[in-house]
C-alpha cells in the first residue's frame, strides 16, 4: 500500500485485529509509535501532507503495577540468594543498591570497579537468541555509597580472581571480563533469564508474590526519594528511574 493512500481507518482495523490476535495494548500502543514515527519522516520528506497515525484510535494501556520491596524484604532477598549462590547473590545486591537495569549489570567489565563511582556505559543485548553489547544512550553515573556497600559484593569478585589466578593460568581475568560472569575467566554473559527465574523463586519461597528482579530498580529509586534526594541533582542511572 501506498502510504498516501494510508488512513486512520486501516490503521485502527490493524490495532482492533493486533488486539484479537491477543497482543496487549503496550504493544499495539509500540507498533503505533513506530508506525507514527516513519510517517512524520514521510511528512518530512514532502511524500504524504499530513501523518495519519495521529487521528488513529489506541488501545487503554493497562499501567503495570510493580511492587517495591520494603527494606526488609529486600535485604532477605539478597541474603537468601547470596546464601544459594554467590553469582546471584552479588547480581541481586548490585541491582538493590544501584537501581540499575539487569543488562547494564550483566555488561559490567572489570575496568570500570572499584571505586567511588561506578559507571555504567553499555548493556546487554539478546536479539533472536544473538547476544551482543551495545552503548547505553547516556553514560550513567552511580555515585556515593557505592565503595561503603560493596564489601559484600567484592567477596564474590574476589573469590572469582582466585580461581582465575590458578597456578595452571587458565583463567586470567583482563580489563574486559564481566565482573558477574558465568564463567571463572569473566568471558562470557551471565544468563539474565536464568537470574530473573531464580529471583522470582527466591521470592516466591520467601511469600512476597509480587517481586522480582526488576522490582529491586523500583527499589532502589524508592529509597533515595525518601531519602529526600531530589530526581534532579541525581546521576542518571538513578535519576531515570525516579522520574518514571
Amino acid at each position: 500500500m501506498k502510504i498516501s493512500d494510508l488512513t486512520p481507518h486501516q490503521l485502527d482495523t490493524l490495532y482492533g485485529k493486533s488486539s484479537s490476535a491477543g497482543k496487549s495494548p503496550r504493544t499495539i500502543r509500540n507498533i503505533h509509535n513506530v508506525i507514527s514515527a516513519a510517517l512524520n519522516q514521510g511528512v518530512r520528506w514532502g511524500w504524504i501532507d499530513k501523518n495519519p497515525a495521529l487521528r488513529a484510535t489506541l488501545p487503554e494501556a493497562n499501567p503495570l503495577r510493580i511492587e517495591s520491596p520494603s527494606p526488609e524484604q529486600a535485604r532477605l532477598l539478597i541474603s537468601t540468594c547470596q546464601a544459594m549462590d554467590d553469582l546471584l547473590g552479588a547480581f541481586v545486591f548490585l541491582a538493590a543498591v544501584t537501581g540499575c537495569r539487569r543488562g547494564e549489570i550483566a555488561a559490567l567489565p572489570m575496568k570500570l570497579v572499584p571505586g567511588d563511582v561506578l559507571i555504567i556505559g553499555q548493556v546487554r543485548t539478546a536479539v533472536k537468541g544473538v547476544t551482543g553489547i551495545k552503548s547505553t544512550k547516556d553514560w550513567k553515573r552511580s555515585s556515593g555509597p557505592f565503595r561503603s556497600i560493596s564489601a559484600g559484593v567484592f567477596q564474590y569478585w574476589q573469590w572469582s580472581n582466585a580461581w582465575s589466578a590458578q597456578p595452571n593460568g587458565a583463567f586470567i581475568y583482563t580489563p574486559e571480563s564481566f565482573v558477574l560472569s558465568s564463567q571463572p575467566d569473566g568471558s562470557r554473559f551471565v544468563n539474565l533469564d536464568a537470574v530473573s527465574r531464580k529471583v522470582r523463586k527466591v521470592a516466591d519461597q520467601l511469600g512476597m508474590k509480587s517481586v522480582h528482579l526488576h522490582s529491586l530498580r523500583h527499589f532502589a529509586a524508592t529509597e533515595l526519594l525518601a531519602g529526600g534526594v531530589s530526581p534532579m541533582t541525581q546521576p542518571k542511572c538513578w535519576a531515570t528511574q525516579i522520574r518514571r
